[in-house]
């Protein structure tokens, strides 16, 4: 194999890793700002009150991570409360 092939060989394959990371880490950071952004109608103060209001397990929910490039109606969605929630 000529050093031309190899050098054009390794220039794709890194081409190709980066790609890969690349999509990876934008795919990551869609999917942890857009779960934020499903917003209850009804949030609760506490998880027994959560519980009984709804038959159903409760968790907290709460949005404490806004990256500075970003606004906190991006990340977590115009309408977003800190509270307990029924797990869907």
């Amino acid at each position: 194999m000529s050093l031309i092939k190899i050098f054009i060989t390794a220039i794709v394959v890194n081409l190709v890793f980066v790609g890969g990371l690349l999509f990876a880490v934008h795919d990551i950071s869609q999917a942890s700002t857009s779960t934020n952004k499903i917003t209850p109608k009804k949030v609760y103060f506490s998880e027994t009150e959560c519980v009984q209001a709804t038959n159903k397990s409760c968790q907290f929910r709460t949005c404490d991570y806004v990256p500075d490039s970003k606004t906190f109606e991006e990340v977590c969605g115009a309408d977003f409360k800190k509270g307990w929630v029924p797990i869907q």
